[in-house]
């Protein structure tokens, strides 16, 4: 079995590379993405 983790939002490339590498040593298969660029600040649904 293969195992990813998502990559949450970091504020740099640097916090990136370091979360990744980490991922990477910690045995992690895969790094995975969203593919939303924006994202709301509220949501209007309480669901």
């Amino acid at each position: 079995m293969k195992v990813g983790i998502s990559i949450p939002r970091l504020p740099d490339g640097p916090g990136l590379r370091t979360f990744v590498q980490r991922a990477e040593a910690l045995g992690f298969d895969a790094v995975l993405a969203g593919d939303h660029i924006v994202l709301p600040t509220q949501g209007t649904s309480q669901y």
